[in-house]
């Protein structure tokens, strides 16, 4: 198991998730393995090809040349031609994305989500139903974006289209901010980070990056109950009120989980515990 950040970061610098298969090699690096088998043609021609001395694209992005009958090249865009041209096939040369019905398929099992049909809306993709302790029954929706802007439209529109709690999945928390992390809370939904919870293992199949079994540990015992949760508030800043509004049970079932009054096999339990022993998703800096 390893993880996937040259992966996840990708899809948040790839416009449209759009482009030829060699920008997605590029940007992936080692990670494009993983993602090779999504990824499906389009019926459209690429304009640009990496280039390997000047790789950013203001300075020297090969362009590629359509040369009629099936031939194309990437050819370089700099006065003094630094870079070869490069004979391209057909395939090369079209616009390659993602296959986000697969996508989303393979990923589920690692996200504990059930899958569904894929559906799409303003942006985000509602890929299935949570079946975590602490999310249980919340649809789950995937935001792959380019700005804290187009995060902030997407989060607005969750909140305007679904009254209850949802569970908002990105590929990272870059572009997450404290005002979206209070409006989170405040509708007792959650955010995920894919860089942060699923890698890969060695047969290239997703998988959490938390170690198996961690949702099935001990229930903490009564006599540590406070401690724990006073812990937990050193260490982010938090109130009783944040804890029960993330395992979305209500303020007397948190006190009763706290005084050993509430069943240990009960699915609020359950979350309580979770949220307790899952670190807090912090903005980065914008």
């Amino acid at each position: 198991m390893r993880p996937l950040t040259q992966l996840w970061r990708a899809l948040e610098s790839i416009p449209g998730l759009l482009d030829v298969t060699a920008w997605w090699e590029h940007s992936c690096g080692d990670d494009f393995p993983v993602i090779r088998p999504y990824l499906v043609p389009t019926d459209v021609f690429g304009h640009r090809y990496p280039c390997p001395r000047y790789p950013r694209d203001h300075e020297c992005p090969r362009r590629i040349i359509d040369y009629g009958d099936g031939e194309f090249a990437a050819i370089c865009r700099h006065s003094h031609q630094f870079c070869e041209r490069i004979p391209l096939a057909p395939k090369d040369a079209l616009i390659h994305t993602i296959d986000m019905a697969k996508f989303a398929g393979a990923l589920a099992p690692a996200l504990k989500i059930r899958p569904q049909k894929l559906r799409e809306f303003s942006g985000l993709r509602e890929i299935g139903v949570s079946i975590a302790p602490a999310t249980r029954n919340c649809p789950a929706f995937l935001a792959i974006v380019t700005s804290t802007d187009q995060l902030q439209r997407s989060l607005h529109e969750l909140l305007l289209s679904h009254p209850t709690p949802f569970l908002l999945l990105a590929p990272t928390s870059r572009f997450l901010t404290a005002d979206h992390i209070r409006l989170l809370d405040r509708h007792k939904s959650r955010f995920v980070s894919l860089e942060e919870t699923v890698g890969v293992d060695g047969g290239g199949r997703f998988v959490p990056l938390q170690p198996a079994g961690e949702e099935e540990a001990a229930p903490t015992p009564v006599a540590d109950r406070q401690a724990a949760v006073t812990a937990y508030h050193e260490r982010h800043g938090a109130t009783d009120a944040d804890i029960y509004r993330a395992a979305r049970v209500d303020k007397s079932d948190f006190y009763r989980w706290l005084a050993g009054k509430l069943s240990d096999k009960s699915s609020k339990s359950r979350r309580i515990e979770e949220v307790l022993r899952t670190p807090v998703q912090r903005s980065s800096p914008v």
